[in-house]
């Protein structure tokens, strides 16, 4: 394979998926200002506790999309074209299946959660069911974007991604002029967006890749590995869901819809930021499984490391000026900011610096096609956040606990992945643990202490926020650049 090539495509790639982000990040932040003033607090938690359900069911079709991509990827390093197309219509039989189970799971079992255990005021539970079921038709109408991904067509991905966000602002601004519930027309708007979303993406793949079409033939060994790794990987997914939208239902239970919305609207303005690291590190997914596939180990190790640092260094840069001024920022977004929102953004954005690793080293794993042990472990340890933090729920800890005890969970989860991988694909973990994790937390401790000296110290003064920003980005920008990248990394990203 051309290195060369191959990094100037990433280097491409992610300089589109972030023009994406910068646009969507904008409109989504404003839409969500927009949702929230009309809907309210109340009905805006209730709509994040019932997709938090639906989004729980729809966790086997993602990670089925992750499978399929994985699969996509390492023929297309092969280049086995015959490999794809056997690929994408088996990847197809599957997620009609499993739309099904969804359907069957939704209408029984996730029903009767949100009639019995949501804490939901009984004059609002029937607009809350009829979200539900708008919901749950959402998420079965689903779509492999995975080939799309794979072929490394990122700009046609940000664009599409940019379509869906526009029509979900225009849907809102229209909102108070639909003459239903404001909350089920919120739901409704969703819905149609992303269905026309996804038919138009399908149309795309139609276009761009002719030779790639459903064949109506089914391939016993190969629906088994698929099924195999997408089961192996949807481990890791229901842990990562059921910590996400589990914490959701258990602020529900013991702190009620308030605090959902205040949760709510970290998780959003925090999404906002993550992805932008999400970027860099869906542009580089493909390279990392085709290294695999063509066994260029050295290369795996060295776009494995830089990756993680990257996204490490990214999200930091990013973040530290909004954990330093959380209160401002939240308060110039919305113009009434639910209490412990700012609390659980600040602790949201710490969790984050160490699960960050976990996506480059989650594809490493799914390329070596053995994921039992890698998400036995990992997922046990993820879903130890929820049983944790009940329990010191139940002895009248703070709302903020969930987040407290995922920062620690996430760093030992980090390294036992970094373990695990040294037998699963030969990375060294002591080489890698210093030299990439150890490197970033102690990049991140020097560039913050002039931040928040300026922070604690700073008089109260016109443009003190401005003031601090700056400070933080000029020490981040240093403190990453000398003490953070080696000279070939400079040299790389010069």
């Amino acid at each position: 394979m051309n290195k060369k090539d191959n990094n100037k495509r990433i280097a491409k790639n992610t300089v589109l998926l972030y023009c994406r982000q910068l646009i969507s990040l904008g409109l989504s932040l404003y839409t969500s200002r927009l949702v929230l003033k009309i809907l309210g607090e109340t009905d805006f938690g209730i709509y994040a506790t019932v997709g938090g359900i639906t989004a729980f069911l729809s966790v086997i079709i993602t990670s089925m999309s992750a499978s399929s991509q994985r699969f996509l990827s390492f023929n297309l390093g092969k280049g086995d074209i015959k490999g794809v197309i056997n690929v994408f219509s088996t990847s197809n039989q599957i997620h009609v299946f499993l739309a099904l189970i969804i359907l069957i799971l939704g209408e029984t079992v996730g029903l009767w959660f949100v009639n019995n255990h949501l804490n939901i005021e009984s004059t609002r539970l029937h607009v809350a069911i009829i979200v539900y079921q708008i919901s749950l038709l959402n998420c079965i109408f689903a779509i492999i974007s995975a080939l799309i991904i794979a072929n490394e067509c990122m700009g046609a991905f940000a664009l599409f991604s940019i379509g869906d966000t526009i029509l979900k602002f225009i849907g809102v601004i229209l909102l108070p002029f639909i003459s239903i519930d404001y909350l089920i027309g919120y739901a409704l708007i969703i819905c149609v967006v992303q269905l026309f979303s996804r038919l138009t993406m399908w149309w795309f793949c139609a276009v761009k890749f002719p030779n790639i079409k459903y064949c109506h033939k089914y391939y016993p060994s190969l629906f088994k590995q698929m099924f195999g790794i997408a089961g192996w990987n949807s481990l890791n997914s229901i842990a990562t869901t059921c910590y996400l939208q589990g914490s959701v239902i258990t602020l529900n239970i013991f702190f009620g819809p308030i605090i959902n919305a205040a949760y709510s609207v970290a998780m959003q303005a925090y999404s906002g930021l993550r992805q932008f690291c999400s970027s860099f590190q869906s542009a580089s997914a493909p390279q990392i499984v085709k290294y695999y596939a063509v066994e260029e180990n050295d290369a795996l190790f060295r776009l494995l490391g830089f990756v993680c640092k990257i996204s490490f260094f990214l999200l930091f840069f990013l973040t530290l000026p909004f954990v330093l001024t959380a209160n401002n920022i939240l308060s110039f977004w919305l113009e009434n900011v639910p209490p412990y929102a700012s609390i659980f953004f600040i602790w949201m954005i710490i969790s984050a610096y160490f699960d960050i690793f976990s996506y480059p080293l989650d594809i490493a794993a799914q390329a070596s096609g053995n994921m039992a042990k890698y998400s036995c472990i990992t997922s046990t340890l993820t879903i130890l956040i929820l049983p944790v933090t009940y329990q010191l729920y139940c002895i009248k800890f703070p709302p903020e606990t969930i987040l407290c005890v995922a920062v620690i969970i996430g760093l030992v989860n980090c390294l036992v992945r970094i373990k695990i991988l040294s037998s699963l694909i030969g990375l060294c973990f002591k080489t890698f643990t210093l030299n990439i994790i150890c490197r970033c937390i102690l990049t991140a401790a020097i560039s913050s202490i002039i931040p928040i000296l300026s922070k604690l110290y700073l008089p109260t003064i016109s443009f003190r926020i401005l003031i601090i920003i700056g400070i933080t980005i000029l020490s981040t920008s240093i403190g990453i650049w000398f003490f953070g990248l080696e000279q070939s990394e400079q040299n790389y990203i010069s």
